[in-house]
């Protein structure tokens, strides 16, 4: 009775002061159980008056329940639970004060292992959100069916079952956050999916092989080890990287704190490589053999790899020796996996076992026979899933060791390959040989989660801001190891022991009577006198005494020439410095030292001049970021608008990485100084430049009209009189730039852009030659280094002079302007070709066809500036410009005021011409443009050019040599786009083309392998197109029917242009 008044005690102490131990409350296993306690307690509770007043902090060890030996020997077997094991052995050390710090902190760790255990036994910890039985009944019983049937609808939503048997088995991975999934199939398919709308966001068919798939950072970027290479794609789909230096890799894990790509190919060989920089940090031989066996540790980012001979090793990207080795099987490991806190590891083995280790110990803790899994996971919660063949086991550890909690059966025939729990939901996801599925685990995932570690819902600003985070947060691989709360733990240093005087004579004299005891070796006769033994061995004794102040003097010298040497030797981390403070040199006022006569024949280095265009204490962030204009190989260029005032700017951004790395510094500095000096309205305005630890900024004039190029591709070639505007335009921007001394050697229809007014400006000065009598005044080491026949500038465009490495004149650039002029009236380049080596055949050979429908002006100045004689172009020779603008074909322009006419209508973008009117509020008409008898009335017209009414909304693909081996003779492009082919469940990325055969092919754009095509006849009632949306369409014929998405939203010009081939 005494016993049972006590315990009552104890259980109204508890309930009283629940705040302090009870996170919330938990629900008894049993309700049978639950009724009669509580019944007891009432009838206890009715005869108490005697209240109870504990101190909180030592509330447990001062109400304690009766039978204190049998309760003490139960908590003692919690408590070995929670130690570390036997501890330090203390008896053996010396260090008093490393005595009494690591008897300290076993005293802590008993504490803490105490209280745990404690808490386990009384304050009755239930596993929230678990299944729970009544009686007999077993939890692993429960169906999905019935389940299904108990949660609410979001939940029940989880459940899915996609089945793709032509593509299988599935390898998993979610996001950290849970919200979205990738699928990668064993014949070559790729899915990203939106787990919470169940949407399908992209999906890949890479047509070979997929061992692998794993996230990055974030839901933006993914991996998938391939047949014979990994490559990292974006969200879209789009391939970033072909990682080659791997080879077959069997498994890709990522490592998320130190963007470290993991992987372990066919052969065993171990990677590690930074995705920011894409440097291979380690490449590390195991030396086990072949493995596909993969797992980290979410605790400390260690790499685990299982062995056909039964070992697991753990592994660090800076040792090529494993951390840990353990024996764990006799034979082959199927599968590891940790606990997401990182002290439990699991492991199966092909003897039908499955092993539960402490980390922290290396000891086995559980051992579960007659189970062997392909594959493990671990939940948020600890719960663990086995899957084998066609069952999935999950295993829950409420008792202190794991036991079934839940499993689930296949159809029949399903091969499961992987199994994973989603993060922040109770699901678990099994990728199989038929597709992937997925089964409700209650209490399997984290309900609460922290939206700096993870959010599900967060937006694109957030998702942004955490990855600048995370970047900032990223941890150096020197951070692997097994326990990392070594890292920022001070380490005292201790201060070598230097000997005292007394102990270096002493070791001196010890040395110099060596010296003398040394027997020299007997040499042969007449060079073995006494006088000459007595010689070498003062010489012994003098080299001895001098040992010791002489290997001091080399120290002191050492560190002087490390000193002296420093700037020559710095890390190219270092060197990076000296480009950060480049900009620095541009805003300062700078006096140049030179010949102040600036004569003739010599660069003009004298002058004391503050650039126009300051720098400026801008961030990125400053600015609003719109759309890029252009990419090139170190710099991108984006619409910006300054936050502040509004102000529109091209922001041009240079990598300041990789300008050091391929020594681009000086053409950086000389297109600066160039277009801070150049000043005309034909050249694009440099306003202000800034830049960052990573980047060089230089904010450009915006030119709304975008590229001449894109012109041309719109209307697939320009008249004769756009072209004569536009063309003199040009010259009148190219005569300045040759005044002034310098060379562009980049002219092309890309690089000449258009303002809103219509006006032609030329920008992108990367390449440009100064030459010896230039007006521009330069930096010291600021001229570009390279020399005057240095190949620069685009295949296409390249004049034949510099094919032979012959020095860059002014003539280079007359010769882009006759191939821009020929590009602007025929709508392609007058030298194509497969490659680029072709090209410079053509180019060499000058090998120049003129289409039919070029006037006898135009004829003549293109020829005349293709000449391979440079001196002989016009605006080239004695008369220089004044030739050139005396040419017929720019008859009529006035070059007075060359930018005062009337500019040519702009061709809007497709995707937005029918919601963009053009400035005079006329629609833009499509119909007829490019067509050169349409625009030429006096212009020749030929069988070949029958399909000149046809519209014209082919881009400048159309001319790529890639489709043209896919023509026939004598057969041209009419339209040609990017589509995706669409299935019942998959899209395929097809190129379409529409030829004027008439016919249609799709083609693997990847593969260049035609796919197939459609011939149709001249019942026009054999082929129809019809129409579903701007975008989506389909190709209607009496034996197939495609359907087609068009991104670009052409879905009516499709239509036209088929409906009028067949008409014509």
């Amino acid at each position: 009775m005494a016993s049972s008044e006590h315990a009552l005690t104890y259980l109204k102490t508890l309930h009283r002061r629940r705040v302090l131990f009870l996170p919330h409350r938990r629900r008894l296993k049993s309700q049978t159980h639950a009724s009669q306690v509580k019944a007891n307690s009432k009838e206890k509770l009715q005869g108490m008056t005697m209240e109870v007043a504990l101190e909180d902090n030592n509330l447990m060890e001062k109400v304690l329940p009766p039978d204190e030996q049998e309760i003490d020997v139960e908590l003692e077997a919690k408590e070995k639970k929670y130690l570390r094991g036997e501890g330090a052995n203390l008896e053996t050390l010396k260090d008093k004060k490393l005595k009494t710090q690591l008897a300290s902190r076993e005293k802590l760790y008993g504490k803490s292992a105490k209280a745990a255990a404690k808490i386990e036994k009384w304050l009755l910890p239930a596993s929230a959100g678990y299944l729970e039985t009544d009686g007999l009944e077993k939890t692993w019983r429960v169906k999905q069916t019935d389940i299904a049937k108990e949660v609410d609808i979001l939940s029940s939503r989880n459940q899915y079952d996609i089945v793709l048997p032509d593509f299988g088995p599935y390898k998993l991975d979610f996001t950290a956050s849970g919200r979205h999934m990738l699928a990668g199939g064993r014949k070559g398919h790729l899915a990203l999916v939106d787990m919470m709308s169940m949407n399908l966001i992209k999906e890949i068919q890479v047509r070979e092989t997929v061992r692998d798939v794993a996230f990055l950072h974030n839901d933006q970027f993914f991996a998938a080890a391939q047949k014979k290479y990994s490559y990292i794609y974006a969200r879209d789909g789009t391939e970033l990287h072909c990682l080659k230096e791997r080879g077959p890799v069997a498994r890709l894990r990522f490592l998320k704190n130190h963007f470290l790509l993991a992987s372990v190919n066919k052969i065993g060989q171990l990677h590690y490589q930074d995705v920011t920089y894409g440097d291979m940090v380690a490449s590390i031989r195991t030396g086990k053999g072949r493995t596909d066996v993969m797992e980290v540790n979410p605790y400390n980012g260690v790499v685990a790899l299982g062995h056909s001979g039964g070992t697991v090793t753990m592994w660090k990207p800076t040792s090529q020796a494993p951390l840990v080795q353990m024996q764990c099987h006799p034979g082959p490991v199927s599968s590891v996996a940790f606990h997401p806190n990182g002290h439990l590891m699991a492991t199966s083995g092909k003897e039908r076992k499955l092993k539960i280790w402490d980390l922290r110990k290396f000891e086995e803790v559980q051992t579960i026979h007659g189970f062997h899994a392909k594959t493990l996971s671990f939940s948020q919660k600890g719960l663990l899933a086995a899957g084998t063949g066609s069952f999935v086991q999950v295993l829950g550890d409420s008792s202190g060791d794991y036991s079934r909690y839940m499993s689930h059966s296949m159809v029949k025939g399903y091969q499961i390959e992987k199994v994973m729990f989603r993060p922040y939901e109770d699901v678990l996801g099994i990728g199989h040989s038929m597709g992937w599925s997925s089964v409700l685990i209650p209490g399997s995932g984290e309900p609460n989660f922290d939206s700096w570690v993870a959010n599900p819902f967060e937006t694109t600003k957030q998702r942004r801001e955490k990855e600048v985070h995370l970047l900032l947060d990223k941890l150096p691989p020197e951070t692997i190891m097994l326990d990392p709360s070594k890292i920022g733990a001070m380490r005292p240093s201790r201060r070598k022991e230097r000997p005292t005087r007394g102990e270096i004579e002493a070791e001196k004299e010890v040395a110099v009577e060596a010296a003398k005891g040394v027997e020299l070796k007997k040499k042969t006769k007449g060079r073995n006198k006494p006088s000459k033994r007595t010689k070498k061995k003062k010489e012994l004794v003098e080299n001895v005494k001098k040992t010791f102040p002489e290997q001091e003097q080399g120290a002191a010298g050492k560190k002087r020439r490390i000193g002296e040497d420093a700037a020559a030797d710095l890390p190219s981390s270092l060197k990076r410095r000296k480009l950060m403070t480049m900009e620095d040199e541009f805003d300062s006022k700078l006096s140049l030292q030179g010949n102040a006569s600036n004569v003739e024949g010599s660069i003009s280095r004298s002058k004391s001049f503050a650039f126009k265009a300051p720098q400026e204490n801008f961030t990125v962030q400053d600015f609003e970021l719109d759309k890029i204009y252009g990419v090139g190989s170190y710099s991108k260029v984006v619409r910006a608008t300054k936050k502040k005032d509004g102000g529109v700017y091209a922001l041009k951004i240079m990598d300041k990485k990789f300008i050091t790395k391929e020594n681009k510094t000086a053409y950086v500095k000389l297109e600066r100084i160039v277009l801070d000096q150049l000043d005309h309205p034909g050249i694009v305005k440099l306003f202000f430049t800034f830049q960052d630890n990573f980047s060089l900024y230089m904010a450009l004039e915006s030119c709304e009209g975008g590229e001449l190029f894109d012109q041309i591709t719109r209307k697939g070639c320009l008249s004769e009189d756009e072209a004569r505007f536009y063309g003199a335009e040009v010259v009148d921007a190219l005569e300045y730039i040759h005044t002034m001394g310098l060379i562009h050697r980049d002219i092309k229809p890309e690089n000449l852009l258009l303002t809103s007014d219509g006006h032609i400006k030329i920008a992108d000065f990367g390449s440009v030659k100064p030459m010896q009598d230039s007006q521009i005044t330069l930096l010291p080491n600021a001229a570009s280094d390279d020399k005057a026949c240095t190949f620069v500038g685009t295949a296409a465009y390249v004049p034949p002079e510099v094919l032979n490495s012959s020095p860059a004149t002014f003539g280079n650039d007359l010769w882009a302007l006759g191939c821009t002029l020929y590009q602007m009236l025929s709508g392609t380049s007058p030298f194509k070709d497969a490659s680029e080596w072709l090209i410079f055949q053509r180019i060499i050979a000058r090998d120049l066809k003129f289409p039919n429908h070029f006037s006898e002006a135009a004829r003549d100045l293109i020829d005349r500036l293709l000449d391979t004689d440079p001196s002989r172009r016009p605006g080239a020779g004695p008369e220089g410009y004044a030739s050139l603008k005396r040419h017929p074909f720019f008859k009529g322009v006035d070059w007075k005021k060359p930018r005062s006419q009337t500019p040519p209508k702009l061709a809007p973008d497709p995707s937005s011409q029918s919601a963009s009117p053009e400035r005079d509020g006329s629609p833009w008409n499509p119909t007829h443009v490019g067509d050169a008898s349409a625009m030429q009335n006096n212009g020749p017209s030929s069988t070949s050019e029958s399909s000149g009414s046809i519209t014209r909304l082919a881009s400048i693909d159309s001319f790529d040599s890639r489709w043209q081996q896919f023509l026939e003779p004598g057969e041209s492009v009419i339209m040609l786009s990017a589509v995706k082919k669409l299935r019942k469940i998959t899209n395929k990325k097809v190129q379409l083309i529409l030829t004027n055969k008439p016919r249609l092919i799709y083609v693997d754009p990847s593969k260049l392998v035609a796919k197939g095509n459609i011939i149709w006849s001249d019942n026009s009632s054999d082929l129809n197109v019809q129409i579903s949306s701007p975008s989506h369409f389909k190709i209607c014929t009496p034996k197939k029917v495609l359907s087609i998405e068009d991104s670009k939203q052409r879905a009516l010009q499709w239509r036209k242009a088929i409906e009028t081939l067949q008409n014509r």
